[in-house]
């Protein structure tokens, strides 16, 4: 009959917890199981904040990270500026920005599914389980010592006092009762968050795991769509390449004659003569017969010599102002007006003057191959001018004659 109802009792042993007929004897193994099983539930509340920390500064340098390839993306959509001439170049930019600009949405989702899945995941789970276990062990440890204390007054009341011996024995019996039944309730607590600790943690770590795995794919998808966009900029490249390889080769020839022309007393205007140092693809004024230094006297009393950047356009003989590019400072406004001839009655050489009708200009070169050069152009400058303007005259003159002879004949006509 014992046997009988020895099997009819429920199982109280437990695979991974404290055992329950330890809890009821309140043995020394009871204590000692649950330090340890208390201090397994310590180290895994102290490893869940660490990875609660430890997600909180990866989801932090995420949106840094995030943020900063947004704005690399941008300015390379802004670098796309620098390449206007070519449109192409620039479309692949902004392509390239585009590329980064839907990643960085990915990131924004994968940092969002860590941190709602993961981190406050393992917060709630703190808070909630964990948290009510260390309530139940303030409670536990409150009644423990309760129940030490009505052990020990019990086991001091005198035969000798039978009333106080009685109360003392009710007081044991509730406090055993007591202390029995929050035993039984923080053993439970313990053993389910030992059974559930597992599943709980892995179910996070799996979650983070899936959003990386979403993350990745995605983004494989992202990118197969610019595969067709690197093709065509590897083309690009390629292309790039091969004229860069081009212009590299001219410039080693122009190279290549620096240094032999370098020796020469007149190597400068040699270089500046010779159809290598010139540009195929050149967008200058087409107005600009010749341009360079020049050393110009002051009209100033002091008659100081200035290095200035002088240019001849349309019949015009300018030079730039000092520190400007664009600005400039008419020398002789019509050089049909003006003549131009050697200068040597001073002790610098290479002059030539300009004379205009209301004052005259003393120029100096750095060469007589460059004054040579100068007063050439000017000169043709000029023969051209009255060349144009003879012409100009001739067909004003034809034009008139022609409507003198068409009044002539109207009037004549006898149909008229």
């Amino acid at each position: 009959m014992d046997s009988e109802d020895s099997n009819c009792l429920p199982d109280f042993s437990v695979r991974h917890g404290v055992d329950l007929k330890e809890c009821l004897e309140d043995s020394p193994d009871f204590r000692e199981h649950l330090e340890e099983h208390e201090k397994e539930i310590g180290d895994l509340e102290t490893g869940l904040e660490r990875m609660v920390q430890l997600c909180g500064w990866m989801v932090s340098a995420g949106h840094k990270y995030n943020q900063t390839c947004r704005e690399f993306g941008a300015h390379i959509k802004d670098m796309g500026a620098l390449f206007a001439a070519n449109g192409k170049v620039v479309e692949l930019f902004k392509t390239t920005s585009d590329l980064f600009s839907e990643l960085s949405s990915y990131y924004s989702v994968l940092f969002d599914q860590v941190q709602r899945s993961v981190q406050n995941a393992i917060k709630n789970f703190l808070v909630c389980e964990v948290g009510k276990l260390r309530e139940s062990k303030r409670n536990f440890d409150r009644i423990s010592d309760d129940h030490n204390s009505a052990l020990h007054k019990n086991a001091q009341s005198p035969k000798s006092k039978p009333v106080e011996a009685e109360e003392a024995s009710k007081m044991l019996q509730v406090a055993s009762v007591t202390f029995s039944v929050v035993a039984m309730d923080h053993v439970y607590q313990i053993n389910c968050l030992q059974s559930r600790k597992g599943c709980e943690v892995l179910e996070k770590v799996a979650s983070l795991v899936r959003a990386q795995l979403r993350f990745f794919s995605d983004g494989c998808e992202s990118l197969k769509k610019f595969e067709q966009v690197i093709e065509e900029m590897g083309a690009e490249i390629d292309s790039m390449k091969t004229e860069s390889a081009k212009e590299v080769k001219k410039m080693d020839e122009r190279h290549s004659l620096i240094k032999k022309l370098r020796s020469s007393p007149d190597s400068k205007e040699k270089l500046l003569s010779s159809p290598t140092l010139s540009s195929s693809s050149s967008d200058g004024d087409e107005s600009v017969g010749l341009k360079g230094f020049l050393f110009k006297r002051s009209s100033n009393k002091f008659k100081m010599w200035n290095r200035r950047y002088f240019i001849m356009k349309e019949n015009q003989l300018l030079y730039l102002k000092k520190g400007s590019t664009k600005e400039t400072h008419v020398v002789a406004e019509d050089l049909r007006l003006c003549a131009v001839k050697n200068f040597g009655d001073i002790e610098r050489r290479f002059c030539f003057e300009i004379v205009a009708p209301s004052k005259s200009f003393l120029l100096q070169a750095d060469s007589a191959m460059l004054r040579k050069k100068w007063m050439a152009a000017m000169q043709a400058s000029i023969a051209s001018a009255f060349t144009q303007s003879m012409s100009a005259s001739k067909a004003e003159e034809n034009d008139d004659i022609t409507k003198h002879h068409s009044v002539t004949t109207a009037t004549t006509d006898p149909a008229r």
